[in-house]
């Protein structure tokens, strides 16, 4: 072979290389492109009761969301979830404020147990006059519209509310109590069953008087 067939052969192969390089960038590029605009219709994939911010909102109160988790619904989506929307109260309910750390720490777990169970977890955040705000956290509709005659719902994003004091409660009874309560503990209230909303109102001042002292209780309008 001559050193100009040499010469052409070796520039012939490095074009075929060259041409192979460049089909395959252009399949990757047209691959990457295709994945990113896919992603961007997949991700995050949010819908009605699976939204991110709603997830984390309920995960500060720890509970873990499995199912589905809706944040302050108006009445008339309630009303998809349960016929009547009035609480009723039992009136074997017990009210526990002052209880010993130990206790209440595994009470609260166990609730945040059952709460992270549940198929349907309702977020109510209100707040009203002077430092009043809550987070409450239920796997009962009827619960969280209770919550939401107390005060106002907020217009505040999730990440960015700030509540005094943090509410979770389950339809489940307590296997090892008579009957629904509330338990009280700095900053957060417990509560079990369905009770009456004065225990409810009661259980929220006093968790807010133990986190932010009696002074700051004097603006509450609960």
């Amino acid at each position: 072979m001559t050193l100009m067939a040499v010469v052409r052969n070796s520039f012939g192969l490095n074009m075929a290389a060259g041409l192979r390089r460049s089909i395959l960038k252009s399949h990757s590029a047209r691959f990457l492109s295709s994945l990113n605009a896919s992603e961007s219709i997949l991700f995050p994939n949010e819908k009605a009761g699976n939204e991110y911010s709603t997830n984390w909102a309920v995960a500060s109160c720890g509970v873990a969301v499995s199912g589905s988790a809706f944040r302050n619904l108006d009445s008339g989506s309630m009303g998809k979830f349960a016929k009547k929307l009035e609480l009723s109260p039992d009136k074997n309910s017990e009210y526990f404020g002052g209880i010993d750390a130990d206790t209440f720490a595994e009470i609260s777990s166990d609730t945040c147990d059952a709460l992270s169970k549940s198929e349907n977890l309702f977020l109510s955040d209100v707040s009203g006059a002077g430092t009043v705000s809550l987070r409450s956290v239920s796997n009962d509709v009827v619960f969280a519209n209770a919550i939401q005659t107390l005060l106002p719902t907020t217009e505040t994003e999730p990440q960015s509310f700030k509540a005094a004091v943090s509410l979770i409660h389950t339809s489940e009874k307590d296997s090892e109590a008579p009957g629904p309560y509330v338990a009280v503990g700095k900053g957060l209230v417990v509560v079990r069953g369905s009770v009456p909303l004065d225990m409810i109102k009661k259980g929220v001042k006093e968790a807010a008087a133990e986190k932010l002292g009696s002074e700051a209780m004097e603006d509450w309008q609960l």
